[in-house]
């Protein structure tokens, strides 16, 4: 089984991201679709729940919406699902991050990652 937690701050990168994930190897198992836990980054509300219903293979939770653009709500959600899920297959996905070039980029994805990996250690990324 898989989830896949996912904070939103920009919304013309959801469509996007829910396609891929719609169409992934894990989402086409007959009766079992993934779950796509998601949080609500910065000032604007996004309507995600009439996007996830567009789609087959997922299904979606909302997690809330959460101030600024940290990930530490997101990456706590993750760390509370591996704890009571231990085996479970998680990845993380966050949009908007905006980078002024590619070293910074670069620093950011690998901190991302780094973190991710420290929360998960119950679960498999």
């Amino acid at each position: 089984p898989w989830a896949i937690f996912f904070q939103i701050q920009l919304e013309s990168e959801v469509s996007k991201h829910l396609k891929v994930i719609s169409q992934s190897y894990a989402s086409s198992i007959q009766g079992q679709k993934v779950a796509v836990f998601y949080a609500i980054a910065g000032q604007k509300m996004i309507k995600v729940d009439d996007l996830c219903a567009m789609f087959d293979g997922i299904r979606c939770v909302n997690l809330g919406h959460v101030g600024g653009e940290a990930d530490s709500s997101t990456l706590q959600a993750i760390h509370t699902f591996c704890h009571r899920n231990p085996g479970m297959r998680v990845a993380h996905i966050s949009t908007g991050e905006g980078y002024k070039d590619k070293a910074s980029y670069e620093r950011g994805r690998i901190s991302r990652i780094r973190a991710t990996q420290a929360v998960t250690r119950h679960c498999s990324l």
